[in-house]
């Protein structure tokens, strides 16, 4: 039992990281690229599944680094 709550409270935990990290992302796509929620949430999704790489680690990727990854340029650019 105590196995069982201690694995349900980390992965609660990090569905909380991850929908934060999406949500700083979200929000680095739509300053830089002057877009709204949905458009930002739709570029990240199209990035996402065009390079088979998870939402949440495309969006620790754009938080830490500023970049869109295989676009070889910063989220700011167009």
């Amino acid at each position: 039992m105590a196995l069982s709550s201690a694995r349900a409270h980390a992965q609660l935990h990090e569905a909380i990281s991850g929908r934060q990290d999406i949500g700083e992302a979200l929000g680095i796509l739509m300053e830089r690229h002057k877009l709204d929620e949905r458009a930002a949430f739709d570029m990240l999704t199209k990035v996402s599944q065009d390079h088979n790489i998870k939402i949440r680690e495309l969006a620790s990727t754009i938080n830490t680094t500023g970049e869109i990854p295989d676009h070889g340029q910063p989220a700011n650019d167009p």
